[in-house]
């Protein structure tokens, strides 16, 4: 998730203070994604107008990336969910089974 907003932030460029502040991370930690990001050719660093405030930019292969990041996201997202109603609903089968395990023993059903 950090790896996707930090390549989200910077998809029209964006200095590091920006970085900080979108994506909700530390300097330290900041350097280490853009770092990561600068090496993965997901992003781009231009120092062209001031070398001091560099901007970073998501290349090509990192939109692919980003985009590929939301996918996989969304599908564990979905599968969370599912987990989610799969477990309500054996919950509320034990409950109804539990119910009825007295009777059984009894012979209730037959």
């Amino acid at each position: 998730m950090i790896v996707e907003r930090v390549l989200e932030v910077c998809t029209h460029g964006a200095s590091k203070t920006r970085i900080i502040y979108q994506s909700n991370l530390n300097s330290t930690t900041v350097k280490h994604y853009l770092d990561l990001l600068i090496d993965s050719d997901l992003i781009e660093v231009d120092e062209v107008d001031q070398p001091e405030r560099p901007v970073y930019k998501t290349t090509k292969s990192g939109f692919e990336f980003m985009k590929s990041l939301k996918e996989h996201n969304d599908e564990i997202l979905r599968l969370t969910s599912l987990l989610a109603y799969a477990c309500v609903f054996f919950w509320l089968a034990s409950l109804w089974i539990a119910n009825y395990l007295p009777d059984l023993s009894n012979n209730a059903f037959f």
